[in-house]
């Protein structure tokens, strides 16, 4: 809608340029402070989130890892013991058997001479029937090569028997493997299982030593009971066991097949058989231990509810139990989950408050951020509001005095361009004023001069535009700036065809567009080849139509040129400017792909066809678009030059 000039009440107040940079600086700035402080909260709680979950796993980790060391430790303890026990039994059966061995040499070397050689062998089994040792458990037998026995105190009745075929519980062929070991090394260890003294059975595990007695074609042996071995062993494990604390309130205990409790830090529930005790949520624990440590040769972690040392009551807790498979033990050791929850809620407060202290330092630096931002841009304001003040005091007393502005009073060098070429305008302005004054005849030159320099700084305009453009990255603001020296070149143009011909008010029109449109072309065709076509007249066009009817060509042939042959590599460009009876008609065609179906110019958004629209009003022409084959915009304006 355009308002006719009236009272300043009638006009729309225009916004402030200066106040719409200053408030879209402040608030881009802010906007982006915004935004990366925002970026960085969220990667700080993810962070936090990532860090914490990492921590609680090392954590769980580390407890599971410390129990299990524990255990293992425990149970390489026991095999050490295992094993140095069992060391100890074997040197004291080796050295039974090499002390008997020397007495049977003794009395051999002594009477081998003077009795009869069975007289001999009687003497020696006598002598080592009588030695007992091991609390009456110990004793020696003697076997020839043949298998049969010669001493056997544990069974006499097998004295003299041939025992070469004999087994023991297991299968196991104990003289036969005793011969070949004899005669194999001379000596030899032996486990089996045998009878012992006093006790019922015959599947009690021995240990034996045996040893060549050359002068007879003998081997000589002796015996430990490991049962009673073991048992030392186990007492010595347990109390050992018992000892042991780790951590807060960590400890080992060990639990038997028949489900009683052997080594716990509660000795009141030692030797209880605890088989069939249930926690608060229902488990058999102690069968689940059980069955635990026989399932899996590596043993595995368990949670349930027990009591804590602490507190007397039920809390989680996570065990590793791994069996000790020849005792039939059960060995664990765990951690109470709530200890860990307690560190995981510690560590957590720890990490909150460190996020804490780091949002409050973005908060502070955002803040710092948008203050030093407003204060660079109310720096920024005040000048460019100084230079534009500058700028409307000149113009307001230029109007009637043609007073210079002073260029040192600016302080962007494109102002003070602008300032020298606006000095450049009043100057050329006294100089034409001054002229027009001193001589009326000289007033075609004048008008001519006028023209001529319009027309040069309108061209310099548009090279400050050029000069511009230079520092501008932006796509679609360069186009604009295209655009802008378009229309400022076809008005340009209009006074360049005035001062160059014999008339001052009126402008041949055909002319005008033979020069015109090729400029066009050359700047928007961009690689395309168009081959321009003209179907035009003289026709005078005054001065008054010949601006706003350039500026309509000016819009219709850059759209042509940019949009008509976008997709294809040539076209074909037509301009009509010719008289039809009264009126001026003015078309621009082209063999392009045409206008997008149901286009309505009054809808459309470009500015370009909204110069065309209100141009073609102001000048009083009929504008008619058609599409077919292409565009064709025509342009029908009464015209006095057509009469």
């Amino acid at each position: 809608m355009i308002h006719s000039m009236g009272s300043p009440q009638s006009r729309e107040t225009p916004r402030s340029l200066i106040r719409l940079i200053s408030f879209n600086t402040m608030l881009f700035t802010a906007l982006v402070i915004l935004m990366l402080g925002s970026i960085w909260l969220v990667v700080e709680v993810r962070d936090f989130q990532e860090q914490f979950q990492n921590f609680e796993k090392a954590l769980i980790e580390e407890r599971r890892t410390s129990v299990e060391d524990e255990v293992l430790r425990a149970l390489d303890y026991i095999r050490y013991s295992e094993r140095r026990r069992i060391g100890l039994v074997r040197e004291e059966i080796e050295r039974r058997v090499s002390e008997a061995h020397t007495i049977a040499l003794e009395i051999y070397s002594q009477y081998a001479e003077e009795l009869p050689k069975e007289e001999v062998q009687s003497l020696i089994i006598e002598v080592l029937r009588t030695i007992r040792f091991y609390e009456g458990e110990g004793y020696y037998f003697v076997n020839d090569l043949s298998g049969r026995n010669l001493l056997l105190a544990d069974r006499p009745e097998w004295e003299g028997t041939d025992m070469y075929e004999v087994r023991d519980a297991e299968g196991k062929k104990v003289i036969q493997d005793m011969i070949d070991m004899v005669a194999t090394n001379g000596a030899g260890f032996l486990r089996y299982r045998w009878s012992k003294p006093g006790e019922e059975g015959d599947d009690h595990s021995k240990l034996a030593f045996v040893r060549y007695f050359e002068p007879y074609n003998w081997y000589i042996g002796t015996g430990a009971y490991l049962e009673g071995e073991i048992d030392k062993i186990q007492l010595e494990v347990l109390e050992w066991i018992g000892r042991i604390r780790f951590g807060e309130e960590g400890y080992l205990f060990v639990v038997n097949e028949a489900g009683e409790i052997v080594s716990h830090y509660n000795q009141d529930i030692i030797s209880e058989s605890l088989i069939d005790y249930r926690d608060m949520e229902g488990t058999y624990v102690i069968r689940e231990i059980l069955e635990l440590s026989q399932r899996s040769e590596t043993g595995g972690f368990l949670r349930y509810y027990w009591e804590k040392p602490s507190t007397g009551k039920e809390a989680p807790k996570l065990s590793y139990i791994r069996g000790h498979e020849r005792w039939g033990w059960a060995v664990g050791a765990g951690v109470y989950l709530d200890s860990i929850e307690k560190e995981i809620a510690a560590a957590r407060g720890r990490f909150i408050a460190q996020t804490r202290n780091r949002v409050l330092t973005i908060l502070l630096l955002y803040l710092v951020g948008v203050g030093i931002s407003i204060l660079w841009t109310n720096a920024i304001k005040n000048r460019i509001q100084i230079g534009v003040e500058r700028f409307v005091d000149f113009f307001q007393v230029a109007a009637d005095e043609y007073l210079p502005l002073d260029e040192d009073s600016v302080h962007y060098s494109e102002f003070r361009r602008i300032a020298a070429y606006a000095n450049r305008m009043v100057h050329d302005q006294v100089l034409a004023r001054k002229a027009i004054n001193e001589s009326l005849k000289e007033k075609e030159t004048l008008l001519k001069e006028i023209h001529h320099r319009v027309k040069n700084n309108l061209q310099v305009i548009s090279s400050i535009l050029s000069l511009q453009a230079d520092y501008v990255e932006d796509e679609e603001i360069l186009e604009y700036f295209q655009e802008s020296k378009g229309r400022i070149a076809s008005m340009a143009l209009v006074h360049e065809e005035l001062y160059e011909t014999e008339s001052l008010a009126e402008v041949d029109f055909d002319e005008y567009c033979r020069r015109f449109v090729p400029t066009m072309i050359n700047s928007y065709s961009r690689g395309a080849s168009i081959s321009l076509r003209f179907d035009t007249e003289a026709v005078l066009v005054p001065i008054d139509v010949a601006v706003p009817l350039g500026l309509v060509l000016n819009e219709l042939t850059t759209n042509a040129i940019k949009h008509a042959f976008s997709d294809r590599e040539s076209g074909t460009l037509t301009i009509r400017c010719r008289c039809e009876g009264e009126q001026l008609l003015l078309a621009v065609e082209d063999d392009g792909c045409g206008l997008e179906a149901g286009f309505d110019p009054a809808k459309s958004e470009s500015l370009g066809m909204q110069l065309i629209l209100n141009l073609s009003q102001q000048i009083g022409a009929r504008l008619s678009i058609e599409s077919e084959g292409g565009s064709r915009f025509l342009l029908l304006l009464p015209l006095d030059g057509c009469a």
